[in-house]
Parts: structure tokens; C-alpha cells; sequence
């Protein structure tokens, strides 16, 4: 029996969409491996978190809390995962696949000695054997790819189906100690500038209306923004739609952050 562990981010004080796609996942491999759920809270007060976690299908949760955790920072955050992860022993960790998620999976592969794959969009377990899908090639082409040992998954965002809260479930909850220091923090955040969007945000549009650098400027793109809101989705540039001037770069199709 393989034991699953899933990282189960948090923005102001819940779990984010990401995380419930991860704990989607995860519930949905764990129960094709017969085994048992884990996840992994980090916060200065995990019990809300934790019994969120559990209600979203984690069987057990690993709650690192401490006064210090009180704002995403990726030095303390990978710390903190890996003090679950050692007390976990999982043969896989699934790590959402957000900002924070990129930053983490790599970091925590190297401290656990594991092997790592990211941009995971799809996985099929039998007779024990997970075999992992991600696009190869820029998206050309899909490689399939099984783990030796220990393996930590970067999941494909808005690949996966979010877990479903179901009120009254029961789990466990493990408290982990974490002692660190807040000099272990190698940046902090200076500022944080959250950008007023109307209508669809780009990154949970089901259709996006696209303008390369052929559009001309960013005069023309509210004809695009117009054609988005028509279609009920949302417009935006690609790479060198954006390199042209016609938006602001975070906005370029792919890179939208959710802030």
C-alpha cells in the first residue's frame, strides 16, 4: 500500500481552489492505490484549515502551525513541508500546482532525495503502478512516465476536478512541531498590489479570445475584450501580443496570476 501525501495551500484563512484540486486528485489516487489520504496545512492556526482539509477528503492531516506562518514565504513554507513529509513517510507528494506550488515542488523534491515531476495532467493507477501524463514539446505531445522510490508531483492547474466538501466527515489530525527562525527567510514581501478585473478572470475563463501581435496595439484589443465578454469568457494577449504593448505582461494567456 502506497501512501499519499497532499500539500493543501491556504489564502486568507481557507483552502484555495488549487488545493482542493489537489486533494481531488489525491483522493481519487488514493483510492485506486487502496490507500490512505494525507495532507499538509501550514499556518499560524491550522484547526479550521485541517478540518477543511478533511471535509474535502483527507483521511489524516498533518497540521504545521506557528506564529511565524502567518504569510506565504517559500523558505518556511518548504521547512514546513518537509517536517510533515518526514513524519508522513509518503511514497507521493501532490503539490498544487499554483505559484506556490512551483516554488515548492522542486525544493522539496531535493530535501527528500526524490524524484519530481511537474505539470501533471492526468495519472492512471494499476496493480500498484501510478503512470504519471504531462505535455511534452510545448504541449505537442502527452509523455507517460512511472516513479522508482519516493516522487513528488507538481499537478497542471484547472486539470484536475476539486474535491467536494462533505459535511460530518471524520479524519485525523497530527500536529507536526516546526522550530525555525524568521531569519531563515530569505525574501519577504514588500508590497502586494491586487489589479481591479471586470468580468471573467482570465485564469478560470472557459473561453479565451486571443490577440497576437497582428492586433496592432492596444486600441484594438477592445474589440477583443468585447468579443470575450460576448462569448462569456475573457480576452487576452499572446506572448508578443503582450511584448507589443497591447496589456500589462501578467495578463499575457497563460501567466495570469490569481491574486
Amino acid at each position: 500500500m502506497q501512501n499519499v501525501l497532499v500539500y493543501a495551500g491556504a489564502d486568507q484563512g481557507a483552502l484555495t481552489k488549487s488545493a482542493r484540486e489537489a486533494l481531488g486528485a489525491g483522493r481519487r489516487l488514493a483510492d485506486a492505490l487502496g490507500a490512505t489520504l494525507s495532507a499538509v496545512v501550514v499556518a499560524a492556526d491550522t484547526d479550521a484549515l485541517a478540518q477543511e482539509a478533511i471535509a474535502c477528503g483527507a483521511d489524516r492531516v498533518y497540521a504545521v502551525a506557528n506564529p511565524i506562518l502567518t504569510e506565504y514565504q517559500p523558505d518556511l513554507w518548504v521547512a514546513a513541508l518537509e517536517a510533515a513529509a518526514r513524519a508522513a513517510s509518503p511514497d507521493v507528494v501532490l503539490i498544487t500546482g499554483d505559484t506556490a506550488g512551483k516554488e515548492l515542488a522542486p525544493r522539496l523534491a531535493f530535501r527528500l532525495r526524490a524524484g519530481i515531476l511537474t505539470e501533471v495532467s492526468a495519472f492512471a493507477a494499476e496493480g500498484g503502478t501510478v503512470r504519471w501524463t504531462r505535455p511534452v514539446y510545448g504541449g505537442k505531445a502527452m509523455a507517460v512516465y512511472s516513479a522508482k522510490g519516493p516522487v513528488v508531483i507538481g499537478l497542471r492547474a484547472r486539470m484536475h476536478d476539486p474535491a467536494a466538501p462533505a459535511e460530518g466527515r471524520r479524519g485525523e489530525v497530527v500536529r507536526v512541531e516546526l522550530s525555525v527562525s524568521p531569519e531563515l527567510a530569505a525574501t519577504r514581501i514588500v508590497e502586494k498590489i491586487q489589479q481591479a478585473l471586470g468580468g471573467v478572470r482570465l485564469e478560470d475563463a472557459r473561453i479565451i479570445v486571443a490577440g497576437g501581435r497582428g492586433i496592432g496595439g492596444p486600441v484594438r484589443l477592445k474589440g477583443l475584450e468585447a468579443l470575450g465578454r460576448y462569448l462569456g469568457g475573457a480576452a487576452g494577449p499572446t506572448r508578443l501580443g503582450g511584448d507589443s504593448g497591447c496589456v500589462l505582461a501578467w495578463l499575457q494567456n497563460g501567466r495570469a496570476p490569481s491574486l
